[in-house]
């Protein structure tokens, strides 16, 4: 039995990968942010019993998420920590940038320190562990449709690429997570049609034979891995015409 701690667990990927990984036998930690959505996902996995640990919390508590990371850790001792908890929001008015930026990244980076720091100066101590952090396709380019989640997923990219160097000298893997689009209360909110869009299971699926393999980068679905690739290729200025007409959130 392994011990799992994944943020963001109420639905979507997070809720996804905890399913997945509480059918195989595993412990499972989940945190969220809002009591309702956090009691209806442990309702839904309440046949699993005690397997399943959730908590209301907030990743941008920092000496919250500390103090409770480090308490299951000592309980359990964490195998994997899944930092998935992630927001996004269109923003056309300058007005509102400032706002917007701040929110989006104090969840989708900062709440990702917040999830990471506290465990690893112990996975590096018993030289093993595994870290997971839940990217996104909208790393590779600037997006005028999603510009600070597209940004804030860019610096999850860097960090996960350095990390992963760094604390391969402990065995202690580090793997980032690069999804198109996946049916999620973020992805509903779009008004727009999202091409290759899978579900949520469809991703769990292809994330952990990834994490399994404990790989450096997983990065789906297949279709839209290749469209990156094509736009990455192009020069900048044609890239730049195209990207431009994507449609806004």
């Amino acid at each position: 039995m392994k011990t799992i701690f994944i943020t963001g667990g109420t639905s979507g990927i997070g809720f996804a990968l905890a399913e997945h990984y509480l059918a195989q036998g595993n412990r499972v930690i989940i945190t969220g942010r809002t009591e309702s959505k956090l009691n209806e996902a442990a309702n839904n996995l309440s046949q699993y019993g005690d397997l399943l640990i959730a908590k209301l919390i907030d990743v941008v508590e920092r000496d919250a998420m500390s103090e409770y990371i480090l308490e299951m850790d000592s309980k359990y001792t964490l195998d994997m920590v899944i930092a998935n908890a992630g927001v996004s929001a269109g923003v056309s008015n300058i007005k509102d940038f400032d706002g917007v930026a701040r929110n989006i990244f104090d969840i989708n980076v900062y709440g990702v320190f917040n999830t990471v720091h506290p465990i690893l100066e112990r996975m590096q101590e018993r030289k093993s562990g595994h870290i997971v952090l839940i990217c996104s396709m909208s790393a590779f380019f600037g997006l005028t449709s999603a510009i600070f989640y597209a940004s804030s997923k860019a610096a999850i990219k860097s960090y996960g690429e350095g990390l992963r160097m760094l604390m391969s000298d402990y065995n202690v893997d580090v793997s980032t997570v690069f999804p198109g689009f996946v049916e999620s209360s973020i992805t509903r909110a779009n008004k727009f049609g999202m091409p290759f869009l899978i579900s949520s299971k469809q991703a769990a699926d292809t994330i952990t034979k990834g994490l399994d393999k404990k790989k450096g980068y997983i990065l789906f679905p297949w279709r839209m891995r290749l469209l990156i690739g094509f736009l990455a290729i192009l020069p900048f200025s044609w890239r730049e015409k195209i990207l431009k007409k994507l449609p806004h959130k």
